[in-house]
């Protein structure tokens, strides 16, 4: 899957119930990737200048900072607070 067909096919699994576990949907194939997959959540609160994304939601609260190193060297920092049964 690429990152050009990637909201459609997300659209209609945005927080699937599955198992008693809501699955939130993104890609991982690289940190860049996964990073470009999140901003594509519609729920997703980007904050450029500081490299970081926001999910406020009923389900969980969390905070992504990202940081590139070096050249394919990346710094993923997340904190999660969840109030429900959630699959990522």
């Amino acid at each position: 899957m690429t990152l050009d067909n990637w909201p459609k096919n997300i659209q209609k699994y945005l927080f699937l119930l599955k198992d008693d576990f809501f699955q939130i949907p993104y890609l991982f194939n690289s940190p860049e990737v996964m990073i470009d997959s999140l901003l594509k959540i519609p729920v997703m609160n980007h904050l450029p200048s500081k490299q970081v994304i926001k999910l406020k939601t009923s389900l969980c609260k969390a905070r992504l900072c990202y940081r590139e190193i070096e050249d394919g060297f990346w710094l993923l920092v997340i904190n999660m607070i969840i109030k429900e049964n959630i699959v990522t």
